[in-house]
């Protein structure tokens, strides 16, 4: 009869991989990218969509480096608000167009001409300019 040994070693080690997948996986960011705070992972998702159609062929994860700041101002209540007024206005477009949300517009010349419209209010402005200096920053760097 041979002994059964018990893989408790195993089974604690893949647990232990398992949690800490789903610790990263609950994060707003990945492991190689900042989570964010204070926006949720839906407005940083439309966040990084509208970054990547104002500047295209940037890295993903440069726009989400760029987006930390915005990340930051919005522990402001005002600034949050005019920010989610914002982003409403890019929402409800992407709806009238048939879509749940604005990343999820696959015609590209669509969203593009969605964000270039959504683009001329003011708190679009500022995003647009803060998101253009620092990844011009960030070329000077490189």
């Amino acid at each position: 009869m041979p002994i059964l040994r018990p893989r408790i070693p195993l089974i604690t080690a893949l647990l232990g991989i398992g949690f800490a997948l789903g610790i990263l996986m609950s994060m707003n960011g990945s492991a190689d990218t900042p989570a964010l705070r204070n926006l949720s992972a839906d407005e940083g998702r439309m966040l990084v969509a509208l970054a990547q159609d104002f500047f295209p062929d940037e890295e993903e994860a440069r726009y989400r480096e760029c987006i930390v700041p915005v990340d930051a101002a919005m522990a402001d209540p005002a600034q949050k608000a005019q920010m989610q007024d914002a982003l409403s206005l890019v929402l409800g477009g992407a709806r009238r167009m048939g879509y749940s949300s604005y990343p999820e517009i696959t015609d590209d010349y669509e969203r593009r001409r969605l964000s270039k419209m959504i683009a001329e209010g003011q708190w679009m402005r500022g995003f647009r300019s803060d998101l253009g200096r620092c990844l011009e920053g960030e070329k000077k760097v490189r």
